[in-house]
C-alpha cells in the first residue's frame, strides 16, 4: 500500500520548511528511516527519513519551495505497485504553493492548494519580516535565485531605521 510523504512538525511553532535537497531521487528504492530529504525550517536544517520501505514514485515539490506543514511532498510505493500521479495542475509550486493534507488523514490529500508567498523567502527571514511588519515585496533578495535570506531583511530594517533618523533629522533643520 502506498504511503504518502507529508511534512512533518517538528516543533510547536513550525509552520513551514524549504526543500533544500532530495536526497533520493524519483524510482529509487528507500528503506524506512533512510534520510530522503534535506529540509530548512526557521531554527534548523534537518535530513527527513523515509516513513517506510519501498520505491519513491512521485516527488510533488520540488527543490527551492517553501510549504506548509502536512505538504504532501513525496509517495512511496510497494515494488510492482501503481500509483497514480496526484493532479497537481492546480498547485503553482513555482510560486510555493502547494496541498497540504488534513490532520488525521492517512492518504488523500485535501484539494485545496494554501498558497503562500510567490517569492522565495527563508523561514527564518518570513518570521522576522512577519513580526516586523515588513511587506517582503519591498526586500531584495541576495540569496540562490533572488531568495530572500534573514540578512536581507537585517539589512533592510537596518536602512529603513537610517532613513527614519535621516528624516527626523532633515524635519528638525527645517
Amino acid at each position: 500500500m502506498a504511503k504518502d510523504v507529508l511534512l512533518p512538525q517538528w516543533g510547536m511553532e513550525m509552520e513551514e520548511g524549504l526543500i533544500l535537497k532530495w536526497i533520493k531521487a524519483e524510482g529509487e528504492t528507500v528503506e524506512e528511516g533512510e534520510p530522503i530529504v534535506e529540509i530548512e525550517t526557521a531554527k534548523l536544517t534537518s535530513e527527513m527519513e523515509s516513513p517506510a520501505n519501498g520505491i519513491l514514485v512521485h516527488i510533488l515539490v520540488p527543490e527551492g519551495v517553501t510549504v506548509p506543514v502536512r505538504t504532501l511532498m513525496a509517495i512511496i510505493a510497494e515494488p510492482g505497485e501503481e500509483v497514480d500521479r496526484p493532479d497537481t495542475s492546480q498547485w503553482d509550486l513555482n510560486q510555493a504553493a502547494a496541498v497540504t493534507m488534513e490532520p488525521g488523514s492517512e492518504t488523500t490529500p485535501s484539494p485545496e492548494a494554501r498558497p503562500t508567498a510567490n517569492r522565495q523567502v527563508t523561514p527564518v527571514a518570513r518570521k522576522l519580516a512577519k513580526d516586523n511588519q515588513i511587506d517582503l515585496t519591498s526586500v531584495v533578495g541576495s540569496g540562490p535565485n533572488g531568495r530572500i535570506t534573514e540578512e536581507d531583511l537585517r539589512k533592510h530594517i537596518e536602512r529603513s531605521e537610517m532613513d527614519r533618523i535621516s528624516v527626523g533629522t532633515a524635519s528638525r533643520k527645517n
